[in-house]
């Protein structure tokens, strides 16, 4: 079992110095009790796209949102066709401890041979080397270098993929799509950012109201 684990003063700090003092890389069998997940759950199932915002650690927040719409699709119980994750970062290094999740996250993402999650991983210092990128060819996720996200003009490509004639037909030819309709008015996002971010966010959404966007902010904030 993986797992990540953001370290602060308590227990988790402890465990961080017991991995380092055995080099990054010891092995030693210990028992530990984990419970949860705690705080609200934000309902996804029902929009037709999902954009999943998260800066630094708030990724570990989207995650579990991210496997449920894909799960969902798969299964068909979700309307959900189009997640765009946005993971903005200060160091590249700092996202290769959650390669192993996205990788999986793409990986299930095959249903048909359709693909409906993207990923935008924006990041001011570092080098992206081969071993951070995603198996396969398929092209979903994008590396922004010394860049920081331009979140209205996010906001507003994902609206202007939704209304488009080409990929709105593709939908129809799907089989669940006659609910889809009804429920493609709504595009979610949901954050989990610093607070400026989120301030931003805020006030951005405000705009979009009239076409439908939905702001959400998750139980676990990132500390800025």
């Amino acid at each position: 079992m993986s797992l990540m684990v953001e370290p602060r003063t308590g227990w988790t700090f402890r465990l961080l110095s017991r991995i380092n003092s055995q080099g990054g890389h010891g092995h030693q069998r210990n028992r530990c009790l984990f419970s949860g997940p705690h705080g609200f759950s934000t309902p996804v199932k029902d929009c037709g796209v999902v954009l999943l915002l998260a800066s630094g650690w708030g990724l570990m927040a989207q995650l579990p949102y991210l496997r449920r719409l894909i799960i969902g699709y798969n299964n068909y119980t979700t309307m959900t066709h189009r997640v765009h994750l946005v993971w903005q970062l200060d160091h590249i290094d700092d996202g290769a401890s959650a390669k192993e999740f996205l990788d999986r996250a793409l990986l299930e993402d095959t249903l048909d041979n359709v693909y409906i999650v993207a990923i935008s991983i924006y990041y001011q210092k570092g080098h992206i080397d081969s071993s951070l990128r995603a198996p396969g060819n398929h092209r979903r996720v994008s590396f922004y270098e010394d860049r920081r996200p331009n979140w209205e003009e996010i906001i507003e490509s994902e609206l202007a993929r939704k209304h488009n004639k080409v990929w709105t037909e593709k939908l129809l030819a799907d089989g669940r799509s006659v609910p889809f309709e009804e429920h493609d008015c709504w595009t979610l996002v949901t954050v989990s950012t610093v607070t400026e971010t989120r301030d931003q966010l805020r006030k951005q959404t405000w705009r979009f109201l009239n076409q439908r966007v939905r702001l959400r902010e998750l139980a676990y904030q990132p500390p800025s």
